[in-house]
């Protein structure tokens, strides 16, 4: 029994140490990729919205394209001359109003998501730091043998994001990650379920997200990015959808 016992533990030592050394590989080659070259690229954004129910009812869409460069000065946006127009003539046409289209697709820019689009270590490197691996495989990908693991996440919520006001509990949070035979991703997708409690009120997240990575010289760059959100609770239903992308000129 003693051996046996024995026997289990040094397995379930050794495949912990096989997942840590996997995300440990993933991470070097991901950090292998400097980010040193100079990139210009076009920056695109989609959004949808919809909300019905007791308190709010709205349907919006909106997109915007901008041009961006990343180098060894800083991340640049270059928002194009007619688009500021467009959105000067709406704000003289109706300041502040839901109606500015242009004014709020530009406003809803954000340069740290450029950022990250423009060099992904940050954004990959954050999700592994809270991955745990369940299982290591290889499959069939658009065509290609490659290896993907499915990871467990952990994300613990912070003060500051509302962990202590009620409850909250994640029903779901995976991902799969798809890899080259150099270890550097080539596509995530993660699906997260939470349920929100407060005294008698209950509501519901659901979100998948999904990442399609791409290498430009010495840069993983974010090629396109989804995610896809549903809340119901308090009587409200949402819906929203928003897709980032990147091409490189």
């Amino acid at each position: 029994m003693r051996v046996k016992t024995t026997l289990a533990v040094v397995c379930a030592f050794v495949a912990l140490r096989a997942q840590a050394d996997a995300l440990a590989d993933i991470k070097a080659a991901v950090n292998r990729l400097g980010a040193k070259q100079p990139i210009h690229a076009t920056y695109a954004t989609q959004e949808s919205a919809k909300a019905s129910g007791r308190w709010a009812n709205m349907n919006t869409n909106r997109s915007t394209s901008v041009e961006v460069a990343h180098d060894a000065e800083g991340v640049k946006v270059i928002i194009p001359q007619a688009l500021l127009d467009k959105a000067g003539d709406e704000e003289r046409a109706h300041s502040g109003s839901m109606k500015n289209v242009s004014s709020n697709a530009i406003a809803r820019i954000s340069p740290m998501h450029v950022a990250n689009a423009l060099d992904a270590r940050a954004t990959i490197i954050g999700l592994l730091n809270i991955a745990t691996v369940t299982k290591d495989q290889r499959v069939a990908w658009q065509g290609r043998n490659v290896r993907m693991l499915i990871l467990k996440l952990t994300q613990r919520l912070t003060k500051d994001e509302g962990a202590e006001i009620g409850s909250v509990s994640v029903d779901e949070d995976r991902m799969n990650l798809y890899l080259g035979d150099d270890n550097v991703p080539l596509f995530a997708e993660r699906v997260s379920r939470t349920t929100a409690g407060f005294m008698m009120f209950k509501g519901t997240e659901s979100r998948k997200r999904s990442w399609t990575f791409g290498r430009y010289a010495d840069r993983l760059i974010l090629v396109r990015y989804e995610q896809a959100t549903k809340r119901d609770g308090l009587g409200q239903n949402f819906e929203g959808m928003e897709i980032e992308t990147i091409a490189v000129h």
